[in-house]
């Protein structure tokens, strides 16, 4: 699984908390500058998981736009590993299904 974390600077806790649900590729972008958000999504990407306090609305709207565009799920947290969790477990969570099969 593919997890593009979008927004922050540290995330390691993040990224590990992510590996312990079986993403084996994590990417992250900053999107401190536009043209981060404005780089295209890897073809292989599962999820994208923004970072709210972290991400600006005209970077946030790029994304989703382009998440849409590829059919790609879009989880919005703030940044702590205790609110990425309440996104990512449970049946709110579009890859759920998928977390549960690694």
């Amino acid at each position: 699984m593919c997890v593009l974390i979008a927004g922050g600077d540290r995330v390691d806790a993040i990224t590990d908390y992510l590996r312990s649900l079986g993403a084996d590729e994590i990417l992250h972008r900053s999107c401190r500058k536009e043209s981060e958000a404005a780089q295209p999504l890897p073809r292989r990407l599962d999820c994208i998981l923004m970072l709210t306090s972290y991400l600006g609305h005209s970077s946030m709207q790029h994304l989703r736009g382009e998440a849409k565009r590829q059919g790609v799920p879009v989880l919005y947290a703030r940044r702590s590993v205790v609110d990425v969790a309440k996104q990512c477990e449970g049946p709110n969570c579009p890859l759920w299904k998928e977390c549960l099969k690694g």
